[in-house]
Formats: C-alpha cells, sequence, structure tokens
C-alpha cells in the first residue's frame, strides 16, 4: 500500500528508484525460495541494473536533446573504431 502511494505521487526519475527497488526485492525473494546459485544471482541483478540504467537515460535524453546526440556520437565513434581495429575499414574509406 505505502509502494503504491509513493508510486502515484513520484516523479519520473522516483518511480523508477521505485521499480528497481521492488523488482530487487522480488528478485532476492525469489532467488532465496528457488535456491539459486549465487553467480546467476549477480548475473541477472547486473542485467537488471543496466536495464534501470539505460530507463534514467532515456529519461534524461527526453529533455536534453543535446545528451542524445551526444550519445549517438560516442556509439559511432566506438563502432569505427572497432571496425578500425578489425582491418575491416580502413581512414581512406
Amino acid at each position: 500500500m505505502r509502494q503504491e502511494i509513493e508510486q502515484a505521487h513520484a516523479g519520473s526519475l522516483q518511480r523508477l528508484a521505485l521499480q528497481e527497488q521492488a523488482a530487487q526485492s522480488r528478485l532476492l525473494a525469489s532467488a532465496k525460495a528457488t535456491g539459486v546459485a549465487q553467480s546467476d544471482l549477480q548475473r541477472v541483478q547486473g542485467m537488471q541494473a543496466e536495464n534501470y540504467q539505460r530507463q534514467r537515460q532515456q529519461l534524461a535524453e527526453r529533455y536534453s536533446p543535446v545528451k542524445t546526440q551526444l550519445r549517438h556520437e560516442r556509439d559511432a565513434s566506438r563502432e569505427l573504431n572497432a571496425l578500425w581495429a578489425a582491418r575491416l575499414l580502413s581512414e581512406q574509406d
């Protein structure tokens, strides 16, 4: 009940934090009940953290188009560097 009230009155960023906490609690309860290996639990926790970080980034980008452009440029730069490192692309191309 408390979580529902908090979520109803929370801003977007706060709502993401509350959802992340709830997902983490459900994951830990489920892992404890089923006896999942610690390594598997950590892997899933990492995936969840990446997902929520991506959602926070998307939220920030909604309010700052400059951040979106910078992220796209960083991604393109990484891809070009990977292509150059793999010798699939030269500087002449």
